[in-house]
């Protein structure tokens, strides 16, 4: 197999994992959408325990996306890396062929400088390699290696829930601030007549 066949098979193989990242990506979307409207369908009819069933799916649905919304942004990032370390070998080429015409002159200097670079160019493509290798084994992952959702995207997911519920959040904040006043206001009143009952026997 040539330089430019192995390549061409180089590019299709991250194609072929962009694809599958992708494809899992719209899958774990329309799964979470679909949970997000469920949970806030449970939550408005006060079904707690379907609610609760719902709300830890879409945890785990939510937390898949967002994985594979990662690893697309590797994947874009390997291209574009890419696209660079093949524009620095044709400038190390050039930079060896403009260095040999002036070796006489400078005493190899810049000679020996572009063997310098051309020999980190090489072990960066190497590198390179290895991080293709590795994306293209994660594209067979199973589902259940994901990690556990974080508190923001939590955070995020419950107030999408409470807006498609029609849950107010600042009428409940109010409702509870008058609760804590009233509370207090009977606690005050309780211990007023509780001295002025002992203070009969004094």
């Amino acid at each position: 197999m040539g330089k430019m066949d192995k390549e061409i098979e180089r590019k299709a193989q991250i194609a072929k994992t962009k694809r599958n990242f992708k494809a899992y990506y719209d899958k774990y979307d329309a799964q979470e959408k679909q949970l997000i409207e469920l949970a806030a369908q449970c939550k408005k009819e006060k079904r707690m325990f379907d609610y609760r069933q719902t709300v830890e799916t879409l945890k785990y649905i939510s937390n898949g996306k967002r994985t594979m919304g990662k690893y697309l942004y590797q994947i874009e990032l390997v291209e574009i890396l890419a696209d660079e370390a093949q524009m620095g070998k044709d400038f190390v080429k050039l930079m060896g062929e403009v260095g040999q015409e002036t070796a006489s002159i400078y005493k190899n200097i810049d000679v020996k400088k572009t063997k310098q670079i051309t020999e980190n160019t090489r072990k960066i493509a190497n590198q390179q390699a290895t991080f293709n290798d590795y994306l293209q084994s994660i594209a067979q992952m199973q589902d259940d290696t994901m990690e556990d959702f974080d508190a923001e995207l939590d955070k995020e997911l419950l107030d999408r829930i409470d807006a498609l519920a029609g849950v107010n959040k600042t009428k409940n904040t109010e409702s509870k601030k008058k609760t804590k006043e009233a509370s207090t206001e009977v606690n005050d009143e309780l211990d007023q007549m509780e001295k002025e009952f002992f203070s009969k026997f004094e």
